[in-house]
């Protein structure tokens, strides 16, 4: 699907439900607060998604494996009053702009390596970065 076709289906979304078991990132949680520009919008994420904890103060948290539970948090999310929503989409917002891919890269070299993403010269990262191709996919 075209992103920008991906993006519209995004700000249409009253609730977006992103209820995985496990997963890493999970940016179509992230894709979704990012295109929601109107700011009402509502995300109900898995609480083991790998968002969960940077998402968790704008989200309905749920367990999939709660179907009942999750039942509530679906008429919750339809039935919340829009101020509500609007305070919960700006936090969401903030959230992925503020914690983007290179404040996520940063804070794995400095678990992993112990150094932050400054602390490499540029020539030792380039073996790290994807060769370019010498001809398109297509």
């Amino acid at each position: 699907m075209p992103s920008d076709e991906l993006a519209g289906f995004y700000r249409a979304a009253d609730v977006a439900v992103v209820t995985p078991l496990r997963d890493g990132m999970n940016l179509v949680a992230k894709e979704y607060c990012a295109c929601n520009t109107d700011g009402d919008g509502v995300l109900v994420l898995s609480e083991f998604a790998g968002a969960a904890g940077q998402l968790a103060k704008g989200a309905l948290l749920v367990n999939p494996h709660d179907v009942e539970g999750l039942a509530r948090t679906l008429v919750a999310a339809c039935d919340m009053a829009r101020e509500e929503r609007e305070k919960r989409m700006i936090r969401l917002r903030r959230a992925v702009r503020r914690q983007d891919i290179f404040w996520w890269v940063d804070n794995f070299l400095r678990a992993a390596a112990g150094r932050a993403l400054r602390d490499f010269p540029p020539d030792d990262l380039a073996p790290l970065l994807p060769r370019p191709r010498e001809r398109p996919l297509a």
